[in-house]
């Protein structure tokens, strides 16, 4: 029988800090953010975080990512999806957390509202022949959520759309219904779930693209 690897000292401080249940009220409360300062200055800071497993590392770095978007702080949410590509372990994730830094880049730049870094980030995902990295370029016909609703979707991000349908066949097709005169981002999220609808060639799920 195969021995179960004993969790991390800090996938543990994660997991209380992430989940109400294990100890704090929610990552966005003053414990949970002061929790995580002081894990990420013991075992992150000055790049010790290099000298990490590399699992424990993504964990510490997407969680910072993630406190720094759920304070508005956008700018620094985007360092923190810089940290991991460096790590030496990093091509040894799994392709889930190899891809994390490029769709959290995503949702920064789209809060940012930076749509050249948003479409190129975009490209790079699409581009991808994994079908997950894939589906993570779709986020962007849901970007409703994000940008005005009843606005007209951006001329460059909508040609990136079109592209990351175009990028797969069985959704090839879909490409027509953006080329209404005018398409609002709502009406385009509308083409989006149509997406969501068909089997997939991979169980890679997808919601909203809301990261919070």
């Amino acid at each position: 029988m195969a021995v179960r690897k004993k969790p991390s000292e800090i996938y543990l401080a994660w997991v209380s800090i992430v989940f109400p249940e294990a100890g704090y009220e929610s990552p966005t409360s003053e414990c949970g953010r002061t929790a995580f300062r002081e894990l990420w200055e013991v075992h992150g800071a000055g790049g010790k975080y290099l000298n990490l497993d590399p699992e424990d590392a993504s964990l510490l770095c997407s969680l910072g990512w993630k406190l720094a978007m759920e304070q508005a702080k956008y700018e620094e949410s985007l360092e923190w999806t810089r940290l991991m590509p460096f790590h030496p372990g990093f091509s040894e994730l799994d392709d889930v957390n190899q891809l994390q830094p490029d769709q959290d880049a995503f949702y920064s730049y789209a809060y940012l509202k930076d749509i050249e870094q948003l479409c190129r980030i975009t490209r790079v995902l699409s581009e991808n022949p994994d079908y997950l990295a894939w589906r993570y370029s779709s986020s962007i016909l849901f970007l409703d959520e994000i940008f005005p609703p009843d606005h007209p979707v951006d001329s460059l991000i909508l040609d990136v759309a079109k592209g990351v349908l175009r990028a797969k066949k069985r959704y090839s097709r879909l490409v027509r219904k953006l080329e209404k005169t005018g398409i609002t981002y709502r009406e385009m999220r509308e083409v989006g779930v149509k997406t969501l609808n068909q089997p997939s060639e991979r169980k890679a799920q997808i919601s909203s693209p809301s990261p919070l």
